[in-house]
């Protein structure tokens, strides 16, 4: 290179063996550099191969570590939560279709086992809030059906029996009774119902006298609910009374009765008081229909008491009158010699005879007195010869019954056959009294043309309210040209 550039010092021999013999030991000590090199690269392959299968060993035991840990991780994830969540859903979805009985064990920890207490709390609420369901739809369910009762006007004995019975049944409890206060201090049975030990389970109708400490003292004289164990029974009975009280006035009491071993509903005596505020409508609707249908019936006997003392002042004042002022025309007739006058006097007399005729009918029609003299079957009988349409009258009557009674049968007899002889163009009638226990049954049926509307016209609206005010009942079929039957109950006894 110095040679090249121009350098003189190169130009000499002894430079350039000198130069040769720097550039020769340079190139050694480069070989000998690469040499060292060499082995320096096999050195570090041999150790990068030995570090590379530590590594390759390392990381596949690290690996296998790895799996297993995430293969152990995964099974203890799936075991304490993906099962019990999915038990948990299984248990939403059973209790969503209905069984609210279904439960989940309670095995996880932290969370989850608070959601398996979460979700087992649930059910038990669902369930309770099933049964508390059922029991209000089944209690509200009897309260209809006795309302039902008093709605229809069935009898006070069916309907004391009614609440008694759904009353035991709804709260179940052994046995239950209705009770009514008397003057004299005892209490009188109403119903009763349920099997309970011997001497517990009087009969209605049944007076007794209530013991100082006893519940149904206790439940009259504060007007409060009240219970007691009763050691006197058998394994001690738990009685649970609540008060009647009707129009502001402790009427009787009804009690509930339980084996003591039971444990009772803690709200035993609000349900209780329920059934007895239905008691108390039903006892205060009967009093008012038995107010109402004794005024009805002192109307309809003061009426008949009226159109008696009528028939009676006719019969006696004014028919008789007639009859003496009849006689006496006759007489002087008699002994009258002019023709002319005695026709005269004569025309009169007959005049005042049928005069004396049309009175007799209007006074047998106010009060018929054959059926005073006679019975219902003679003044039935009666009718029947007068109508002006064939009748078929058939009648079993045995003993007479009372006299409302007698004279309500004879008047609804009357009306119906005016009806079937001006409004139906009846061409017969059958009519049908029978005398049976303790009832009179009447059934009156012709082939006129029917359509009868008993809300219509005073003679059938008369009739049912004589009827009803004796506490009877009266039905009446009139299909459009199909005749009318009327079906009539009468009670003949009394209490």
């Amino acid at each position: 290179a110095a040679a090249r550039s121009g350098d003189a010092a190169a130009r000499g021999v002894a430079k350039a063996d000198e130069g040769l013999h720097r550039v020769s030991s340079i190139r050694a000590e480069f070989d000998a550099l690469e040499n060292a090199e060499h082995v320096l690269a096999r050195q570090r392959d041999v150790r990068s191969a030995a570090t590379a299968n530590q590594a390759v060993v390392v990381a596949s035991t690290a690996l296998g570590s790895t799996l297993v840990l995430v293969v152990g991780v995964t099974g203890y994830l799936t075991r304490l939560i993906v099962r019990p969540v999915r038990r948990a859903a299984a248990m939403a979805d059973q209790l969503a279709g209905g069984d609210l009985g279904t439960r989940v064990p309670e095995t996880s920890v932290g969370e989850i086992r608070l959601l398996e207490r979460s979700f087992n709390e649930m059910g038990r609420s669902l369930e309770r809030g099933h049964a508390d369901l059922a029991r209000l739809v089944g209690e509200q369910a009897a309260l209809r059906r006795v309302a039902t009762l008093v709605a229809h006007g069935e009898t006070p004995t069916s309907v004391f029996t009614a609440i008694t019975e759904e009353a035991g049944r709804v709260l179940d409890v052994d046995g239950a009774r209705m009770l009514r206060q008397e003057a004299d201090g005892t209490v009188t049975v109403i119903a009763s119902w349920g099997a309970v030990p011997p001497g517990w389970q009087p009969e209605p109708g049944q007076r007794i006298t209530l013991a100082d400490r006893s519940v149904t003292r206790q439940v009259l004289a504060s007007g409060s609910t009240a219970r007691r164990v009763a050691t006197s029974a058998p394994h001690g009975m738990l009685v649970v009374g609540a008060p009647i009280v009707v129009q502001g006035r402790v009427w009787g009491a009804m009690l509930t009765m339980s084996e003591h071993q039971r444990p009772p509903a803690p709200d035993l005596e609000i349900r209780l008081a329920e059934f007895t505020d239905l008691a108390a409508t039903a006892i205060a609707n009967s009093q008012a229909r038995e107010d109402l249908t004794a005024s009805r019936a002192r109307l309809v006997a003061a009426s008949d008491e009226t159109r008696w003392r009528i028939e009676r002042d006719l019969h006696d004042g004014i028919q008789q009158r007639l009859v003496s002022i009849a006689l006496d025309l006759r007489a002087v007739e008699a002994g009258v010699t002019d023709l002319e006058l005695r026709r005269a006097l004569s025309s009169v007399a007959e005049a005042l005879a049928d005069a004396l005729d049309e009175l007799r009918e209007v006074a047998r029609g106010i009060h018929p007195s054959i059926l005073s003299e006679g019975g219902l079957g003679l003044a039935l009988s009666a009718l029947a010869r007068r109508s002006a349409i064939p009748v078929d009258l058939n009648h079993r009557i045995g003993s007479r019954p009372p006299t409302a009674v007698e004279i309500a049968a004879y008047y609804l007899v009357a009306e119906a056959l005016t009806n079937a002889t001006k409004h139906a163009r009846a061409s017969a009638v059958r009519i049908d009294v029978v005398d049976t226990d303790g009832q009179l049954e009447i059934a009156i049926s012709d082939d006129g043309v029917g359509g009868a509307d008993p809300t219509h016209g005073s003679g059938l609206v008369g009739m049912t309210d004589r009827i009803e005010a004796l506490g009877g009942r009266i039905t009446i079929t009139s299909p459009p040209g199909a005749g009318t039957r009327l079906w009539v109950e009468l009670p003949t006894r009394t209490g």
